[in-house]
């Protein structure tokens, strides 16, 4: 590595379309078309990132911890409970934690997942979410 990698923030994560891949090993990605998935960065810390990635038949939430040797899939949601007939129908809310962070909720069973406010300051966490659902439910 060089002395620059050393310094670097994103060094010691995976980078993004590794977390994609990981997802494809979920016993419910099956059926899923290749390089379907989109993701959405949702926290971030010096040792932790939280990402949602949708693709035309889920929605996962996945933790990245620079610690552990593996993504870690927290949990995840059938495409007809987020989205139907082109409309988001999951409500998605949020609520202020810190100055830094918030929690958002994403439907009755997935509640108060910490968020940085500093990834979402052009775009709300809530947009961001139903773009991310509305956007990958079009290529299915």
């Amino acid at each position: 590595m060089q002395v620059k990698g050393l310094f670097d923030s994103d060094a010691f994560f995976r980078h993004e379309e590794r977390i994609k891949k990981w997802i494809e090993n979920s016993k419910n990605y099956a059926d899923e078309e290749p390089n379907s998935a989109q993701l959405l960065r949702i926290f971030s810390t010096s040792k932790q990132r939280t990402y949602l990635v949708s693709t035309p038949k889920r929605m996962y939430c996945i933790l990245d911890d620079s610690r552990k040797d593996n993504p870690h899939i927290n949990w995840s949601i059938a495409r007809n409970e987020v989205e139907k007939d082109g409309k988001v129908i999951v409500p998605i809310s949020t609520s202020d934690k810190t100055d830094n962070t918030g929690l958002v909720d994403i439907g009755p069973k997935h509640k108060n997942w910490l968020f940085t406010k500093a990834l979402f300051r052009k775009t709300s966490v809530v947009d961001s979410i139903a773009k991310l659902i509305a956007d990958s439910g079009r290529s299915s």
